[in-house]
């Protein structure tokens, strides 16, 4: 007997299940993009506008950017 779609009631159809790993593939391969994305900034870019990317990337994920400049001075100064 139909149902009021015009399909049987228990026969289910599933279209796109095979498929599935798309999605989780798609994500790798975005994820693989942006991670070289970012490695060729960081190789093909003077010194002070690769500072500002790191310093761009440390505040976008919540942290504090340090240059090494300034960690290295506050390094000397607690030895002496």
């Amino acid at each position: 007997m139909l149902g009021a779609d015009g399909h049987h009631g228990h026969e289910e159809e599933d279209h796109g299940d095979e498929e599935i790993w798309l999605i989780s593939y798609s994500d790798l391969m975005t994820l693989l993009f942006g991670f070289f994305v970012l490695m060729y900034v960081f190789a093909s870019t003077k010194t002070g506008e690769a500072e500002k990317v790191r310093e761009g990337l440390a505040k976008s994920f919540g942290g504090s950017y340090v240059s090494p400049q300034e960690e290295l001075a506050t390094q000397l100064k607690q030895k002496t």
